[in-house]
């Protein structure tokens, strides 16, 4: 069965929540709390997280923990350059 991400809530789904459609099985569950309408997100080669948020923030994912403070000054969508690992471009 393969997984689903989900960010919201912690209260919405705080196990994991079977989910059937004619197509697929899918297990719903909480990994992260404290985001505002997350918007999209980035998988850093170093393992970290880019999520915006719909009020224009970055929020940073280390080892499973959100950092407590967002990044300011940011747009809705994020996405990284397609050889981010070797060059440390972002576009």
């Amino acid at each position: 069965m393969p997984a689903w991400l989900y960010f919201g809530p912690a209260q919405a789904a705080k196990e994991a929540t079977k989910v059937c459609s004619e197509a697929h099985h899918f297990r719903v569950a909480t990994l992260l709390d404290g985001l505002e309408h997350p918007w999209s997100i980035a998988f850093l080669p170093d393992g970290r997280w880019l999520i915006t948020e719909r009020p224009g923030r970055l929020r940073i994912v280390e080892s499973g923990r959100l950092r407590s403070k967002p990044v300011a000054g940011l747009l809705l969508d994020i996405a990284l350059h397609p050889e981010y690992a070797s060059n440390q471009q972002h576009s």
